[in-house]
């Protein structure tokens, strides 16, 4: 079942990819998926490489809450510079 789960929840994700949203919409649509597919939610984990918008940082600084830290990118500039678009 696990498995079933994930390879729907894999599907969404791509089709999530390719949508042009807003940031909460994004933060709605994977809320969704994740109470969909529970099993396969927790077999993957998503990293930030961006910090939060301006309202999302007086939010949290309101909130009295913190970011977890973002891991090193896993490319380079040079890399990103001579990568080809998908």
């Amino acid at each position: 079942m696990r498995k079933r789960q994930l390879k729907k929840l894999w599907a969404r994700l791509k089709q999530l990819s390719s949508m042009t949203m807003t940031h909460q919409e994004l933060l709605m649509k994977l809320g969704a998926a994740r109470s969909q597919y529970p099993a396969g939610w927790r077999l993957v984990v998503l990293t930030r490489y961006t910090e939060p918008e301006p309202e999302l940082r007086l939010l949290l600084d309101t909130l009295r809450l913190n970011l977890p830290a973002q891991p090193p990118p896993k490319i380079t500039a040079a890399q990103a510079e001579t990568a080809t678009p998908m």
